[in-house]
């Protein structure tokens, strides 16, 4: 191997290095126990849950390309949600923060994780169905959010609204019939 090849091998190696920091024990807790918020609120049946901890650039993202303000959208999307809310149950929410991954962003700039999820929900006229993806979680300004990145148009949106995800690729959704 040259002394080029030797260098660059190096210089690769010691990027990723930098790359693959550990999320403290201090920061996995506050992002279980907003985790733990997220699931509560969604087992009690609110509906709105995931707007709450939509990350505040994507929730803003959405409501300019609704051409509303985001209380106007806040209340749309709980709307509708609460119109679906009659056809469909959710019967369990699992999300495994003990065995979601640390990654950072391209950049290096955002550390993030992927939690993975099971949701069992129980659909009028399609029956029992289960989704298996990963929630993004990440820190804003301090404070932990969720997102759904399960496919193309969510991860475009979030590379709009977050720009240090850009290049990052996300495993899309399963949904399968759960057979009782």
């Amino acid at each position: 191997m040259t002394f080029w090849k030797t260098a660059a091998l190096c210089l690769v190696l010691s990027t990723s290095a930098l790359h693959a920091q550990e999320l403290s024990a201090e920061a996995r807790a506050a992002a279980t126990e907003r985790v733990e918020g997220f699931k509560t609120s969604f087992a009690a049946g609110d509906m709105g849950a995931p707007l709450d901890y939509m990350p505040p650039k994507l929730l803003s993202r959405l409501a300019s390309l609704q051409g509303v303000d985001e209380a106007t959208l806040i209340e749309m999307t709980k709307a509708n949600m609460a119109e679906l809310a009659p056809k469909m149950k959710f019967d369990s929410v699992s999300m495994n923060v003990d065995a979601a991954t640390y990654q950072m962003t391209p950049d290096g700039s955002l550390g993030y994780l992927l939690i993975p999820t099971e949701i069992v929900m129980t659909i009028e006229g399609a029956g029992k169905m289960k989704a298996t993806s990963d929630m993004l979680a990440f820190q804003d300004d301090g404070q932990w959010y969720l997102a759904r990145v399960t496919d193309p148009s969510h991860t475009a949106l979030l590379q709009d609204a977050y720009p240090a995800f850009a290049g990052v690729t996300f495993k899309g959704e399963t949904i399968e019939p759960v057979l009782d």
